[in-house]
């Protein structure tokens, strides 16, 4: 029952995903500004919310757009919609739980919302491991 819960909130998170890039799109094309992060798509680290602030996760920022719904609330000033591809602390809190997500481990995949000064850009994404061949070297 959990997992159909999660599958449906991934679902309806794509497609207001979905629908902000075309709204986006649209506004681009008209020349219009628009709200969206210039920063979304680059690869961050998201920091725990209590002390000490150690490492929880990596993601890729979606956007900073306060009126951006997230597990059904808007962003607001101060926070981000991250994509969680790594749970580095799976017992960590959330900051805002909805549905079935309460703790880092059950948000592998998802998109959530994460406050912005506990946000790092990671420095170590797309470098290669030592005695390793670089992409398109091999």
């Amino acid at each position: 029952m959990h997992r159909v819960r999660k599958e449906k909130m991934f679902a309806e998170s794509q497609i207001l995903h979905e629908a902000d890039q075309r709204k986006v799109a649209g506004h681009a094309q008209q020349g219009l500004s628009h709200d969206r992060n210039v920063e979304g798509g680059k690869q961050v680290i998201l920091h725990s919310c209590v002390r000490p602030h150690k490492p929880v996760a990596k993601a890729i920022l979606q956007t900073c757009s306060p009126s951006t719904i997230v597990g059904g609330k808007a962003l607001g000033p101060g926070c981000c919609e991250v994509l969680v591809n790594e749970v580095l602390d799976r017992k960590a809190p959330l900051i805002r739980p909805f549905g079935t997500m309460n703790t880092m481990a059950d948000t592998l995949g998802f998109s959530i919302a994460w406050i912005r000064e506990n946000i790092r850009h990671d420095t170590t994404a797309g470098m290669v491991a030592p005695n390793q061949p670089s992409p398109g070297q091999r």
